[in-house]
Formats: structure tokens, sequence, C-alpha cells
């Protein structure tokens, strides 16, 4: 999986085609994340998309947009703009807007309605949420059998894993999480 323009918040196609060229063969997913589809001119953002479509490459609405569209009351016209663009998935979150398991299950819903994949992020930014095993997996789950075809743990909570603390505990956690759910399902 590969963020788009991950540090200047979007790939031009010519970076993006070079991506294909040093790399493509280890790229399945691409997530045009945070708002970069509202400040993207309509004809370039179809052709980023068909770019990757042509290469094989699944490509995802970052849930962050989403997540804003929801306090303005808009997700279903977000999620309908995600599907007449062509996007093959849209990311249901709650990293900058706390919602709820049901919330974000409904929100599942309606994007495999339009005609789209799911992909849920599981955990939110910062020290709100650890990844507990015994919290994280059931949560998971839910949303794996409500139909979500990924399901992503927030990567911050993953970075943290790893930040200094006890990683014999960390690490042991997160392949706890990956025993119980399936490496094919995160």
């Amino acid at each position: 999986m590969v963020v788009d323009g991950l540090d200047s918040g979007w790939l031009s196609l010519e970076a993006a085609e070079q991506l294909f060229d040093v790399a493509g063969s280890f790229v399945d997913l691409i997530k045009i994340g945070w708002l970069t589809p509202r400040f993207i001119e309509t004809p370039y953002l179809r052709k980023k998309l068909e770019l990757y479509r042509r290469n094989g490459i699944f490509t995802f609405f970052g849930g962050m947009l989403l997540e804003a569209a929801h306090l303005q009351s808009r997700a279903d016209d977000v999620i309908a703009e995600a599907a007449d663009f062509g996007f093959d998935a849209m990311e249901v979150s709650d990293s900058v807007v706390r919602l709820d398991v049901d919330r974000k299950l409904q929100l599942v819903d309606k994007v495999k309605t339009a005609g789209m994949r799911v992909i849920v992020e599981v955990g939110g930014k910062g020290d709100r949420v650890e990844l507990v095993p015994s919290e994280v997996v059931p949560v998971v789950q839910r949303f794996l059998a409500a139909g979500a075809h990924k399901v992503i743990l927030e990567s911050e909570q993953v970075e943290n894993l790893f930040a200094g603390k006890s990683t014999d505990v960390d690490i042991d956690a997160l392949k706890e999480i990956v025993t119980a759910v399936g490496g094919e399902h995160l």
C-alpha cells in the first residue's frame, strides 16, 4: 500500500509513472489521502485514476475526507462522488473525528451500497487509543463480518509500538492481532 504523495500530499502524473518503473510490482493499493481529492482539478484526478487502473492498482479515497463530510452531514455526497470518480474503495476511519463502531458500520454499508469496497481504519491519532489485542481484535472482526475488504491499523499506533517502549510486549501485541485476524485481512 502506498499513500499517493506521502510527503507532498500529491504525486504528479510523472512521479506516479516513475513509481511504477521503480517499484510497480510491489504496489497493490494506492490511497489518495487527506483532503487532496477536493483540491485537485477533476480532469487531473481522472487522469491519475486512469493511470493507476492501467497499472492494475486498486485505488481508494482516504478516510479523512469522509470524516470531514460526516461533520457537515455530507457523507452520502462524498461517497457518491468517490463512486462517480471510479475509486475502487473508500476508507472509513475516525482518526481525527471520533466515530463509534456502530456509526462506522453504517458508513461501511453506505460505501458498499455505492458499489465500492471498504477499507476500515481502526485506531486514532495521538495517544487516544492503544493497540490492545483484546480490544482491537473483536472490532476488526466486526468490520470484516460486515463486509470490509481490508482493515488497516492507524499508522501512528503501529509506529508507537516501536518507539522506545517495551518492544517485546508491543511486537507480541501486533503479532497477536495479526494471528487472530489473519494477515490477508490487514
